[in-house]
């Protein structure tokens, strides 16, 4: 899965910022989470040195207005990294992934993400 094919997942949901709670961000952290725990145990060398689990959120990584989301950081640890990118949502509505991850390591992000766009 691409990072766009994820972005394109979230619209065809018919889903926006509108729908994302501070409960459902938990539930996005929960689910990306257990991918990364399934793509440890999958065993594979890039699994294996990445060592990745989810960095808790920080006051300052979230923004609601009015009740509605207007940026939020869900970030990941690693062996040799603190907090980068899983899921962005930024302030113009454009939704990244993993942007320092490769194409292989962002998968489990990228599918824990279209998992929980069925949640919300």
């Amino acid at each position: 899965m691409t990072r766009d094919e994820a972005r394109e997942h979230f619209k065809a949901l018919g889903l926006d910022y509108s729908k994302v709670t501070r409960l459902s961000l938990r539930k996005l952290q929960n689910i990306i989470e257990e991918e990364l725990i399934n793509y440890l145990e999958e065993g594979s060398m890039e699994s294996g040195q990445m060592n990745m689990t989810i960095a808790s959120i920080r006051k300052n990584d979230v923004l609601f207005e009015d009740g509605k989301l207007i940026v939020a950081r869900v970030q990941v640890n690693g062996a040799y990294f603190s907090r980068r990118e899983a899921v962005t949502f930024n302030r113009d509505g454009f939704i990244g992934f993993g942007g320092e991850l490769s194409d292989k390591n962002v998968q489990p992000i990228l599918k824990a993400f279209c998992k929980w766009c069925y949640t919300i």
